[in-house]
């Protein structure tokens, strides 16, 4: 199965989150990458999605709001953890991102697509357990859903 996994959230959130960007360095200078790429505890890679999409469907997106798409490697990773191909290694820093992630965020997105972005289901979870089972339960092979989890309704 072909997942995409975005988080949209305050630009303001993601120092708090102990997300960074990872810069290149040239000699004594710094530089973003294009597109800028980020990481949270050097485990768990990111980049900022520059796609305009979300503007149409988020009523509270504006100029301090940033989209960051989870590198599909760890994604699949992720995927392969939770139908029990994996020794759970990769699943656990998964865990540990989406728990920070939920918990010191007070407003946030989360758009998992499959198969060409098909979206199945929207969520307006209320606590971090059942933030992550939702996420979890849609990886499931048996049944997976594109999804919308966040904390806040939708337009």
């Amino acid at each position: 199965m072909s997942f995409i996994l975005d988080i949209i959230m305050h630009q303001n959130d993601i120092q708090r989150l102990e997300i960074f960007e990872e810069l290149i360095h040239w000699g004594e200078e710094e530089f973003s990458q294009d597109p800028p790429r980020f990481s949270y505890k050097s485990r768990i890679h990111l980049h900022k999605n520059m796609d305009n999409y979300y503007k149409h469907s988020i009523k509270d997106f504006d100029d301090n709001t940033i989209v960051l798409t989870l590198d599909l490697q760890q994604l699949k990773e992720f995927e392969f953890c939770i139908n029990s191909i994996d020794d759970g290694k990769n699943g656990d820093d998964m865990l540990d991102f989406l728990d920070v992630v939920y918990t010191n965020s007070d407003w946030i997105y989360i758009f998992m697509y499959r198969d060409e972005e098909y979206i199945d289901n929207k969520y307006i979870i209320t606590d971090t357990n059942e933030f992550i089972e939702r996420i979890s339960i849609a990886l499931n092979w048996s049944s997976p859903e594109g999804i919308i989890v966040t904390k806040v309704e939708l337009e």
